[in-house]
C-alpha cells in the first residue's frame, strides 16, 4: 500500500466559485463529490461506508468526515486517481472483460492500470459548474462513465453510451476541502521536502553540473522523478525571516543573483541574498520566487547551461515556466536539517569574530610583519593582545567580510585589503568534518579556492591541501560593537544593524537649515534603526559598547548617509564631515581630496545636495530658536542655567551661560 504524506493548507471554497476553476485546479486537492441526483431532485454526498464500498448519503461532507473526502491526484496525460485516506483506497474503473462480469465502479488498494479519471466539465445546474468522470475500462478505453445505478444507493459504473440526461445522472459538484498545493510563502515549513513543478518541467539538480537544472530542457538528459532526492527541496526560514531552498540530492543550496538570463548556481552554503515568494496568478501553479522582487527564476525550454535562469519581472504572473506547483512529498531527515539550520546561522551571524585552533583570533588591525609575509597578511592574536575591534568581522550580502576596525574586505583568503578594493574574496561557510561545532572557510573567488588557516597562531594564512585542524574556526558572535568618542564629545556612527544607544550616550540624527549653515541635531529614543547615521555624544570621552537589536522603523529625513565599509564617493554633490575647527564642532566640508571625498569604516557624514558654498554646518540643539545661536565654542562645550546648575542640553526657553557667554533663547 502507498502511502501519502502530505501537507494540508486549507482553502475553503464555495460550490459557485467552482464554476471559474479548471479541472486540474483540483489535482492536489482533497475534494468532496456533492449535489449527485440520484433521482433527479435528492442530492446526496459520496463517501465509503463501513463495508469499504462506494455509497450516496444524504449527509453533508463534513457530517460524514474523512470516508468523503478524496485526494485528487494529477497523473500522466491529464489523467487523475481519487484517493481515500481513512480507508486507504482508490476509486477505480474495472469494466467488463479480464474476468470481470459486471460493470463496477469499485474501490481498490492500488491498480496502476484502472484508477485513472478524465475529469470533463457537465452541464450547468442552478448556475453551478459540475462535472462527471469517465473512467479506463480493462481493456485500456477511457469510457467508463461513473454513475448511480442501485437503487440501494451503491454506486456501480456505467459505459459511456448513457447520455447526460438520463434518469441515473452522472452530475457532480465537486467541493475543495483542503488544498494540498503550497500556495503561498507562509504555508513552508521547515522540516518537509517540496517539489517545484511548472507546466515546463521539474526544478533539480544532475550530478556534475553546478547550475540547477529543470527537465524543460530534454538535453540536459535527466532522470528520475519526485521521488529523485535531486528534485526534492528544503525550504528554510532563519530566524530573521529569510528563505532559503536546499537541495536533497545535491546537498547544496541554491544561489541567487539578480541579473536576468543568468544560470542559477549551487552554492555549498547560503548566500546573502536570500529568496522572495509570490502568489501568481495561476492557480494550478500558484507560487513564483525570485531574489528582489525584479528577477524571478524561470524554466527555459533553450537557456544555456543551467536551464533554470532569472529573467522578466513578476509582471510575468502567466508564464509557465515561472509559475510553480509547489508539493510537499516527505520529510527531511533530522541530520539535514540540523546541517541546513547551523549553517544558515552562520551566514546571519551578523558580527562575528574568528577563533583559531590556537586559541588567537584574527586580528585585521594587525599587520603579520615578517620579511615573507605579502602585503596585509593578517595577524592572529590572543584575546588580551588583540585590538577588539580588529577582530570583529561582518558579512555582506555578496558572501565578503568586512573588518569593522579597517573597514576593508578580506582579499587573497588572508591579506586584508584597501579602501575600495576591487579584489574583494568571496567566502563560503562549511561545517567542519573534524569537529561539528566548528567551521571550515573558503575563499572561492580565487582559483582552486583556499582555505582561511591558523598559521602556528601567529598569522593568518591560506592552505589549498589537507591542513588537518587549522582549517577549523569558531564562529564567535559579537553582541555588541565598540564605539570611540573622543575628547571633543562628539563622533558619528551608522551601521547595517540596529543597535541601543549605549549608556551616557545621547544619539541624534540631524535635519539641515541651509539659509543658515546649521543643522538641528533631533534626539533618538533608545534604538537606533539599521542603516541610519546618527552624531553621538557624551560628556565622558570613552569606548562604548551599543548592543545589537532587532531593527526598528525607519527614522525620515535623516540628512546623514553612511556606510560600513571606508568608502570613498566621487558622485556630484557636497560632502561634510564631522570636524574640530578652531574649537568649534560642526560639519565641516570636505576639501574633495583627489576629486573624492572619503567617509571611514562605520561613520556617517552629512550630504547635501546642490549645496551652497557654506564651509560648514554648525549645531542647533532641540528646542534652540533663540536669537544668538548656540555653538560649541571648544571642546568643553559646558551649558549652565541662572541656578548655576549643568544642563547636558537646551530643551525650554531661558537664558543660559553657554562657555562663559550669556546666551538667549526663545
Amino acid at each position: 500500500m502507498r502511502k501519502i504524506t502530505l501537507f494540508l493548507m486549507s482553502l475553503f471554497l464555495t460550490v459557485g466559485a467552482m464554476a471559474q476553476m479548471p479541472a486540474g485546479y483540483f489535482a492536489g486537492s482533497e475534494v468532496t463529490f456533492t449535489n449527485i441526483q440520484k433521482d433527479g431532485t435528492t442530492k446526496y454526498t459520496l463517501y465509503i461506508n463501513e463495508s469499504n464500498e462506494l455509497a450516496l448519503s444524504t449527509s453533508s461532507a463534513e457530517e460524514l468526515g474523512g470516508a468523503a473526502k478524496f485526494f485528487c491526484e494529477k497523473r500522466a496525460n491529464n489523467k487523475y486517481s481519487f484517493y481515500n485516506r481513512e480507508k486507504e483506497l482508490y476509486l477505480i474503473w474495472r469494466g467488463k472483460g479480464a474476468g470481470y462480469n459486471s460493470d463496477e465502479g469499485v474501490l481498490d488498494e492500488y491498480n496502476a492500470t484502472y484508477c485513472d479519471w478524465t475529469i470533463n466539465a457537465g452541464a450547468v445546474i442552478s448556475e453551478t459548474q459540475t462535472y462527471f468522470f469517465v473512467g479506463k475500462r480493462s481493456n485500456g478505453t477511457n469510457d467508463g462513465t461513473l454513475v448511480v445505478m442501485k437503487s440501494n444507493g451503491v454506486f456501480d459504473a456505467w459505459g459511456n453510451t448513457q447520455a447526460l440526461s438520463d434518469t441515473y445522472s452522472n452530475l457532480y459538484d465537486i467541493q475543495v476541502v483542503n488544498r494540498e498545493y503550497v500556495a503561498d510563502a507562509s504555508a513552508f515549513e521547515n522540516g518537509k521536502i517540496y517539489t517545484f513543478v511548472t507546466a515546463r518541467g521539474w526544478m533539480g539538480a544532475k550530478d556534475g553540473n553546478n547550475n540547477v537544472i529543470s527537465t524543460a530542457k530534454t538535453s540536459h538528459n535527466l532522470t528520475g522523478d519526485k521521488a529523485s532526492p535531486n528534485f526534492q527541496w528544503a525550504v528554510f526560514q532563519s530566524e530573521n525571516g529569510n528563505y532559503y531552498l536546499y537541495n536533497i540530492g545535491k546537498g547544496m543550496f541554491m544561489g541567487v543573483q539578480a541579473s536576468n538570463n543568468a544560470s542559477v548556481p549551487f552554492v555549498a552554503s547560503p548566500t546573502g541574498k536570500n529568496l522572495t515568494f509570490k502568489v501568481s496568478s495561476n492557480l494550478e501553479y500558484p507560487i513564483m520566487f525570485s531574489t528582489n522582487n525584479a528577477a524571478v527564476v524561470n524554466h527555459s525550454t533553450s537557456y544555456g547551461d543551467g536551464c533554470i535562469s532569472w529573467t522578466g519581472g513578476w509582471g510575468t504572473l502567466n508564464d509557465t515556466g515561472s509559475n510553480h506547483k509547489v508539493e510537499v512529498v516527505g520529510n527531511v531527515a533530522d541530520e539535514v536539517l540540523a546541517k541546513i539550520e547551523k549553517l544558515v546561522a552562520a551566514r546571519e551571524i551578523g558580527y562575528f569574530r574568528l577563533k583559531g585552533i590556537s586559541g588567537n583570533y584574527i586580528d585585521a588591525s594587525s599587520i603579520y610583519n615578517n620579511a615573507t609575509a605579502k602585503t596585509g597578511q593578517m595577524s592572529m592574536k590572543s584575546d588580551a593582545d588583540c585590538n577588539l575591534a580588529g577582530t570583529i568581522f561582518y558579512f555582506d550580502d555578496d558572501s565578503r567580510f568586512l573588518n569593522y576596525a579597517t573597514g576593508t574586505y578580506t582579499k587573497d583568503t588572508r591579506e586584508i585589503g584597501a579602501i575600495n578594493d576591487g579584489t574583494k574574496s568571496v567566502w563560503t561557510v562549511g561545517i567542519s568534518s573534524r569537529d561539528s561545532e566548528k567551521f571550515e572557510l573558503t575563499d572561492i573567488s580565487t582559483t582552486g579556492s583556499k582555505n582561511l588557516h591558523d598559521n602556528s597562531g601567529n598569522r593568518a594564512d591560506k592552505c589549498s591541501s589537507v591542513c588537518g585542524n587549522r582549517h577549523d574556526f569558531t564562529l564567535e558572535k559579537v553582541e555588541a560593537l565598540p564605539v570611540t568618542i573622543s575628547a571633543a564629545k562628539y563622533a558619528t556612527f551608522y551601521a547595517p544593524v540596529a543597535v541601543k544607544v549605549a549608556s551616557g550616550v545621547t544619539a541624534y540624527t540631524v535635519t539641515v537649515d541651509a539659509v543658515n549653515n546649521r543643522v538641528e541635531l533631533n534626539e533618538i529614543d533608545g534604538v537606533i534603526p539599521a542603516n541610519t547615521g546618527v552624531v553621538l555624544y557624551s560628556e565622558t570621552a570613552g569606548t562604548y559598547d551599543f548592543a545589537i537589536t532587532e531593527d526598528v522603523e525607519a527614522i525620515e529625513g535623516n540628512a546623514l548617509r553612511g556606510s560600513a565599509a571606508a568608502t570613498y564617493y566621487t558622485t556630484a554633490g557636497t560632502y561634510y564631515a564631522l570636524g574640530l575647527v578652531d574649537g568649534k564642532v560642526g560639519f565641516y566640508k570636505d576639501a574633495f581630496n583627489n576629486g573624492r571625498f572619503q567617509n571611514n569604516s562605520h561613520k556617517a557624514y552629512l550630504y547635501v545636495a546642490n549645496a551652497s558654498n557654506a564651509a560648514s554646518y554648525s549645531f542647533r540643539f532641540p528646542g534652540t530658536t533663540g536669537v544668538e545661536e548656540v555653538v560649541v565654542e571648544n571642546e568643553v562645550n559646558a551649558i549652565y542655567d541662572l541656578t548655576g546648575r549643568r544642563v547636558s542640553e537646551i530643551t525650554e526657553a531661558g537664558i543660559y551661560i553657554v562657555n562663559g557667554k550669556k546666551v538667549l533663547v526663545k
